[in-house]
């Protein structure tokens, strides 16, 4: 759009962040999964054959499938993991060489896959052949896939029974303490409708990683047009708390018929014909991770803090940056369709927890949006010491942002096994309005939060010229200091702010409805939801 003096600003593009150049180009995205099927024309290469191995052979210079680390087999019958990396990075090309739009392609169509293959099919002389999940038992040679060449998100849409804090949620919490730029975005699970008992929103029912205290969990919407489309979670998805009464799942995604690419193990480059639909929390995981990809690129092309790439502004983000940033901007969901009836929902209750991800709310994207954001990393606040971050409201510029928001995260020490508290380092978010002393506290709450390791203050109405200390306070730690994350967004200056908002424009429009479309080209159509692959593989 036109952003000249005087002239109004075009609504956001139905894919902005890849408008700007965001497309995941320089990510690797770590995939755990039944499966690829690396010759569909979404990741074929007709140039460079993958190799396949279970000892971690890379290759940077295949057009999209970097490592496959065939721990249970090299292929991929059932599809599902073939679907899930699509939505994340797939990106068609019809002769395996030139890259082309295609139906499906993923959030971060750019980027490149390592993969790591969980899932085994029984012989085929065997009558009635089931998939099957195989976990390893060292759980840390997941994590590993990707490793050696920088893959520092890993999708994985699967899990195991989560009714306590177990060993599988504790190993996890534990590998990505020692690893705190490791996102691990995880499906909550499709155990949130009981097809025995037929009972609908079943609490305290996601799986095990996603209760973990460090990884991301993820909850499915409907998709665009299926329903009440994506301002409703799927009946299916799997509802909080978690067992030790913390928020979940964290965000939520469009999940529910989506379009993905399929696997067709004995066709080579075959393409949009073999796209499926598929819904459950499996498909809303990748898409999540997805976006963490192009969020990735945008602090590491130097996006930050101004909205435009500056050079000198690069740098690498946390997995804790990203993980508040994607929960920052979640939007509010306005309730669950149970098929016959429609539940209400609130933000940070045990259906949508933190709401649906728009990366369009979370980050200032000059020519698509008109918001500013403070960004501190790594931040350090030693036991029993408090920070602090001063912010004024300005809207006597293009900013059309209503709300202000802060969101707090940080990486937690595993807790016990079988904990029902579990938050061993407490840090607590504060913002107090200046001028009336007024305190804002976090996740919902009207005292400090001491179960969650996220925590977010929205200001819904601040006016011009008010004034705001945000405050992070190392309430109670286990050692001498904590490393933080904090992203506050909204109408907002600070001390060494360089964004540039503008002048006002005539008929300027508030940007906190958010987009009605996740960046990225998810396709979907009305179709019912597909069966499970198998009891833990959560399709």
């Amino acid at each position: 759009g036109d952003d000249g003096d005087g002239a109004e600003m075009e609504a956001a593009s139905a894919t902005p962040f890849w408008d700007e150049g965001i497309t995941g180009k320089g990510q690797v995205v770590a995939v755990s999964d039944s499966g690829l099927d690396t010759d569909n024309c979404y990741f074929w290469d007709s140039e460079r054959e993958v190799s396949k191995d279970d000892v971690g052979t890379v290759d940077m210079e295949n057009r999209k499938v970097v490592q496959y680390f065939t721990y249970a087999d090299d292929l991929d019958e059932d599809g599902h993991g073939t679907h899930c990396a699509a939505i994340i990075a797939g990106h068609k090309s019809v002769d395996g060489k030139t890259e082309t739009d295609g139906m499906a392609d993923g959030i971060a169509k750019d980027a490149k896959v390592a993969f790591f293959d969980l899932g085994r099919w029984g012989p085929l002389s065997q009558a009635g052949r089931k998939a099957s999940t195989t976990i390893p038992a060292d759980k840390g040679q997941v994590l590993d896939v990707g490793a050696s060449v920088g893959a520092k998100i890993h999708s994985a849409s699967w899990g195991g029974r989560g009714g306590s804090y177990n060993q599988m949620a504790r190993q996890f919490d534990q590998l990505l303490h020692l690893d705190p730029d490791m996102l691990l975005v995880v499906a909550a699970g499709n155990t949130g409708y009981d097809g025995y008992k037929g009972e609908f929103d079943v609490p305290q029912s996601m799986l095990s990683p996603a209760i973990s205290k460090n990884v991301l969990s993820v909850g499915a919407s409907n998709a665009p047009g299926n329903g009440d489309g994506i301002d409703v979670i799927a009946y299916f998805s799997s509802r909080g708390p978690t067992p030790y009464d913390s928020i979940g799942p964290h965000v939520i995604a469009p999940g529910n018929e989506i379009e993905s690419a399929g696997a067709s193990p004995t066709e080579m480059g075959e393409c949009d014909s073999a796209n499926v639909l598929k819904g459950g929390t499996s498909m809303a995981c990748p898409a999540v991770a997805g976006t963490a990809a192009l969020a990735r690129q945008y602090f590491m092309d130097g996006f930050s803090p101004t909205g435009e790439m500056t050079e000198g502004d690069q740098f690498t983000p946390s997995a804790y940056l990203l993980k508040a940033v994607l929960i920052n901007g979640g939007q509010a969901m306005s309730g669950v369709d149970n098929v016959s009836f429609k539940k209400p929902s609130q933000p940070y209750d045990s259906n949508q927890g933190f709401g649906r991800v728009s990366l369009l709310q979370s980050l200032p994207l000059r020519g698509q949006n008109w918001i500013n954001a403070l960004v501190k990393d790594r931040e350090v606040v030693e036991d029993g010491a408090t920070m602090t971050y001063e912010v004024t409201i300005d809207t006597e510029n293009r900013c059309t942002m209503t709300e202000m928001r802060a969101t707090l995260v940080w990486v937690d020490p595993p807790g016990t096994d079988g904990c029902t508290k579990c938050l061993i380092n407490d840090l607590d978010l504060l913002v107090t309005e200046t001028e009336s002393s007024k305190m804002y506290f976090p996740n919902g709450r009207r005292s400090p939060d001491t179960d969650n390791n996220v925590e977010r203050v929205i200001v819904t109405t601040p006016k011009h010229g008010d004034k705001f200390t945000i405050s992070v306070t190392a309430t109670n730690l286990d050692r001498e200091e904590q490393e933080f994350a904090l992203i506050v967004t909204g109408c907002i200056t600070y001390e060494g702010d360089r964004a540039d908002l503008g002048t006002p424009l005539a008929g300027s429009r508030s940007t906190n409805s958010g987009s009605t479309k996740l960046t990225g080209s998810l396709m979907v159509a009305a179709v019912a939801l597909l069966t499970s692959l198998s009891l833990v593989m959560k399709d």
